[in-house]
């Protein structure tokens, strides 16, 4: 019987320090997963955090697009009346050009028709003289 009660008390302690052993590993996991909970916690708001900084890019990513887009229309419209006006330039030009033509044509004509006027008074000076000369003669033919 003592040796029985011995046992027993050796069966006793080895099962009280498997217990407090047990008791001390599962402590541990408790902490570890209480820590591994905090953890957890901290990387979802992490995780939220980072969500909501997502949701605010991809929103300024939004309205950069737009505002792009706006900028690209811009800037087609702009390339559209850059070339109208362009154009209408060079028909300015062209019409330029047939004015200063023109006005070459003009200026040949206003000098011929200056000499042919500067011929036509000379000529009529002349015609004057001359018939002042023949009224003259006519004159002192009538007197004789």
């Amino acid at each position: 019987m003592l040796n029985l009660n011995e046992n027993l008390r050796l069966e006793t302690t080895n099962l009280s320090g498997k217990v407090r052993t047990r008791e001390e590993s599962l402590n541990y996991h408790q902490k570890q997963l209480e820590e591994t909970n905090k953890t957890i916690g901290k990387l979802n708001n992490q995780v939220r955090e980072l969500e909501s900084q997502n949701e605010r890019l991809n929103d300024e990513l939004t309205q950069l697009e737009n505002t792009n887009q706006k900028e690209i229309k811009k800037r087609i419209e702009n390339e559209k009346a850059n070339e109208e006006l362009e154009r209408q330039n060079k028909e300015k030009e062209r019409t330029i050009k047939k004015l200063e033509d023109n006005l070459v044509d003009l200026n040949d004509k206003k000098k011929r028709l200056f000499e042919d006027n500067t011929k036509m008074f000379n000529e009529i000076e002349k015609l004057k003289d001359h018939i002042m000369i023949i009224s003259d003669q006519n004159q002192r033919v009538l007197l004789f």
